[in-house]
């Protein structure tokens, strides 16, 4: 991924800047939900009106992430850590 991370101290979420790209231009952000149970959480995104934009795919050494909209319209993402991450 041309992706660029960063960490912050022990237990607090780090974080990353993506490169611009027409599907995310400069000045948007892609907030980041940790949940425990990642396909559980998007039934409920669509069980309250909200979309499923892609389904769980493993980010490396990480855990697992998915693109929604909420019912507004505004896109995040959801991180369910691999256990050894957690």
């Amino acid at each position: 991924m041309n992706y660029a991370t960063f960490a912050t101290a022990e237990g607090s979420p780090g974080g990353g800047f993506n490169p611009i790209t027409p599907d995310a231009p400069s000045g948007t952000i892609l907030p980041y939900v940790y949940t425990e149970d990642i396909k559980a959480s998007l039934e409920k995104v669509v069980k309250l009106g909200g979309q499923v934009l892609t389904q769980p795919a493993p980010i490396k050494g990480v855990g697992l992430f998915a693109l929604f909209k909420d019912p507004s319209g505004n896109k995040l993402a959801l991180l369910e850590m691999f256990e050894e991450e957690k």
